[in-house]
């Protein structure tokens, strides 16, 4: 006997209940979906915004030092000196060769790296006293947060300035050569730089600790490069209205400023000997020969 067929109103009962179940399950599902993507979201921006956080937060410690506390004697301008009697002290007999830089001047690191090292060895071996002044020229975020760097290692580290100094310039080499500007063109990521290049020439970390932001050098480098621009050199090229063009880098001894073709070291060097030869002995501040007169400055790229 043949077996009797379900009716048709069973079989869609049946298939409702199927979509009714799979509906359920759908449903379900996407909630599921919905509450992991939920969360992951939720995560993100918790993590973004403690990013966010502790950047401000760091960038807000940073440039919280008193310049005039930090920077002490410096703080309205000073160069840092270096003779054979040390960091921050000059040599009365002798003369005084000032040195403007930017440490994101190209050609200053060149020569630095070239020559920096001999010209700083025959400062301390007794041929003149060197006075190390930063000034703006390119004036990116890493050459403000070095400048406050090395004016809190002159005091603090003195023995470890010559080396901080020089690794600067080279760091900066590195990056101009590779054409990233990721680390100095950032505040905060010079930052850590100029501390992580401190603690590879012995920096001590209680010293890195007062190393301050970006802002806190803008005083002093708005000194040093108003006196720069003010000062009259004799060898500086002469614009149509009677101003000069200067630019970094520049040495200058005795009212004159060094003339050199090529960044070789013993070239160089044979340059500032010679302004220094004719130089009188320590000049106690950035020369003021003649009267002030306006000029733009340039760095030397």
């Amino acid at each position: 006997m043949a077996k009797s067929r379900p009716s048709s109103d069973a079989v869609r009962a049946k298939a409702q209940q199927m979509r009714e179940a799979q509906a359920r399950k759908d449903r379900t599902t996407r909630m599921l979906i919905i509450g992991v993507v939920a969360a992951l979201v939720l995560a993100v921006v918790a993590t973004v915004a403690v990013v966010i956080f502790n950047r401000l937060e760091e960038e807000r410690r940073a440039n919280s030092f008193d310049p005039a506390v930090l920077f002490g004697s410096y703080a309205s301008g000073a160069p840092i000196l270096v003779s054979r009697e040390g960091v921050g002290k000059a040599d009365p007999k002798l003369p005084t060769v000032h040195e403007y830089f930017d440490y994101t001047c190209h050609i200053c690191a060149d020569l630095d790296v070239a020559a920096g090292t001999q010209i700083s060895d025959a400062a301390v071996n007794g041929e003149f006293n060197i006075a190390y002044v930063p000034v703006r020229t390119v004036d990116a975020a890493y050459h403000h947060v070095a400048t406050g760097a090395v004016l809190v290692v002159a005091q603090e580290a003195p023995e470890h300035f010559l080396a901080f100094h020089h690794a600067l310039l080279a760091y900066f080499q590195t990056q101009y050569k590779a054409n990233d500007g990721t680390v100095v063109s950032d505040n905060l990521a010079s930052w850590r730089k100029v501390k992580e290049i401190a603690a590879s020439v012995g920096v001590p970390s209680e010293v890195t600790d007062n190393f301050p932001g970006a802002g806190v050098s803008k005083a002093y480098l708005d000194a040093t490069t108003a006196a720069w621009g003010a000062t009259r050199y004799q060898g500086r090229a002469v614009n149509d209205d009677g101003s000069t063009r200067y630019g970094t880098p520049e040495f200058a001894a005795g009212g004159v400023i060094a003339q050199y073709t090529s960044l070789d070291k013993d070239t160089v060097l044979a340059a500032i000997r010679a302004i220094a030869k004719n130089a009188p002995a320590w000049e106690d501040e950035m020369p003021q020969s003649g009267a002030a007169q306006s000029g733009a400055a340039q760095s030397g790229n």
